[in-house]
């Protein structure tokens, strides 16, 4: 999402008595676990719509993974701490 487009859906969402607490996206075929991109993703998203403290968590969904026998898809959450570590990289919360 674009900055603009962003900005304008918060304040509609506001206006409205509602307010951004998370994002999600897929892993179709494999493990959810969150890649580079995606730590990155929620660090920037996380730092904007968290603004005053709120929560606001990632959620990655993978509904067909080979690997997992169960019949329900996986699903990981990821919030990033405030905190980078020592080589500059945000560091997960969960």
């Amino acid at each position: 999402m674009d900055p603009v487009s962003q900005t304008q859906a918060s304040e509609t969402l506001a206006a409205r008595g509602y307010s951004v607490i998370g994002w999600y996206h897929s892993h179709p075929a494999f493990d959810p676990n969150p890649s580079i991109r995606d730590i990155d993703t929620q660090a920037k998203y996380q730092s904007y719509f968290s603004r005053g403290g709120a929560m606001f968590i990632g959620m990655i969904i993978s509904p067909y993974n080979r690997n997992n026998p169960l019949p329900y898809s996986q699903i990981t959450c990821l919030v990033i701490s405030d905190e980078i570590s020592s080589d500059g990289s945000y560091r997960e919360k969960c």
